[in-house]
């Protein structure tokens, strides 16, 4: 319920959550209804729904939370975003050894480790941003309501990097055709144009697919195969 009033006090047209809880361990919300057709389903509104998901992005990082704020603690963890980001990078940074667990799985080739270093490195003392992110940005999560364009599912809600993180996911979405070529281009046109902030999607790109990867190492043995498929076609064509 947090996501959605910040999502709404932003500016972006979402549902109204009513209210929400748990019952017998599990998370429950009621939100208002919003009548209409989820966009995948209107082929013709394939443009205008990415560009109202740019403008989306654009209005998540101009209304980005104070990283100390409680409520945001509360919602996502007491460590704050900028911890936990440090703390990934720091894990990837030491993880490429000769030992690496990803080499055995054919993610990367050895010898073209002190890429993947250098890449990651420009990373470190960057300046960076942090606020609520999506992490879901899709036609299926778009109501075109007779109000216009609702954007639902918050359930993939994170702090992060702005407008990164959503840049990243979206492109990784991308692999499976939404959005297509030209649904992305719209989406950027709607976020006013990526520009200088595409060497740095790069190498959070790539960082987030090895840290998926590492995830499902530790915790998630079943997707290792998976994850590790998508990383190695993410290093082939970033490198």
């Amino acid at each position: 319920s947090w996501c959605l009033g910040r999502a709404r006090g932003a500016g972006i047209p979402s549902p109204e959550a009513l209210g929400s809880g748990t019952w017998e361990e599990r998370s429950w919300m009621i939100q208002t209804f919003i009548p209409g057709p989820t966009a995948d389903e209107v082929p013709e509104a394939n443009e205008e729904t990415w560009r109202f998901l740019g403008r989306c992005l654009r209005r998540l990082e101009e209304a980005r939370p104070a990283e100390d704020d409680p409520d945001a603690r509360q919602t996502f963890g007491a460590k704050g975003p900028r911890r936990n980001w440090e703390g990934q990078l720091r894990l990837n940074l030491e993880s490429l050894t000769d030992g690496d667990p990803l080499l055995p799985l054919n993610v990367y080739p050895l010898a073209r480790q002190g890429e993947v270093r250098d890449l990651f490195s420009t990373l470190e003392g960057a300046e960076l941003r942090f606020g609520l992110a999506h992490g879901d940005f899709s036609r299926r999560n778009v109501i075109l309501s007779p109000y216009g364009p609702v954007l639902l599912d918050w359930g993939c809600a994170t702090e992060h990097i702005l407008p990164h993180y959503d840049i990243v996911e979206t492109m990784r979405n991308a692999v499976d055709g939404d959005p297509d070529a030209a649904g992305f281009r719209a989406f950027e046109e709607g976020y006013g144009g990526f520009g200088d902030r595409m060497p740095q999607v790069r190498a959070l790109r790539l960082l987030r697919a090895f840290d998926l990867v590492r995830w499902a190492i530790d915790r998630r043995p079943s997707r290792i195969e998976e994850l590790a498929g998508s990383a190695r076609r993410t290093f082939f064509d970033l490198m």
